[in-house]
């Protein structure tokens, strides 16, 4: 069985240094929070997605500490569903 965590709830820190304490808790999976609700502290995807270097640079942070990403996670700032909404 592998555990993860949901790093976003590391955004006051750097990625390498959210992985760090995560890994140093024996975890191997990460979601990471790439705009939206969650934010992009660690992981912006339209910039990532621009830059290959900049996506390099996020590959080898994620891989070089043993982690997979169990999931990229955006959702958005308002709910589509709520009182007056289909």
């Amino acid at each position: 069985m592998k555990i993860g965590a949901f790093a976003v709830l590391l955004a006051d820190r750097p990625l390498d240094q959210a992985l760090d304490y995560l890994r140093s808790l024996g975890l191997t999976m990460v979601e990471i929070g790439t705009g939206g609700y969650p934010g992009s502290a660690h992981a912006n995807a339209a910039e990532l997605l621009a830059d290959p270097a900049k996506l390099q640079a996020f590959r080898q942070t994620v891989n070089t500490r043993g982690f997979q990403i169990s999931a990229l996670s955006w959702q958005p700032l308002t709910s589509a569903v709520g009182p007056g909404r289909p």
